[in-house]
């Protein structure tokens, strides 16, 4: 490996760090508020349906506008 390799890969090893932290000090604080009785599980279960439809539209709506970037770009070829 060269050195831009190793450099590159450990940027991303402390990206990856921030993140992990990021989701752990949000995980404590939503066991936190569960604890505390301020979000039932219910609620919580709703919120996490509600994302996951959120980024699977997110995802289907970026694959649509890639698709058709791409049949557009072979189209004018």
């Amino acid at each position: 490996m060269s050195d831009t390799e190793v450099k590159g890969l450990k940027e991303d090893v402390t990206e990856i760090k921030s993140d992990v932290k990021d989701i752990h000090n949000t995980l404590g604080d939503l066991k936190v508020l569960i604890a505390g009785n301020y979000v039932t599980k219910t609620e919580f279960e709703k919120h996490k349906l509600e994302a996951t439809n959120a980024l699977r539209w997110w995802a289907g709506y970026v694959i649509t506008a890639a698709g058709l970037i791409m049949a557009i770009l072979n189209y004018y070829k």
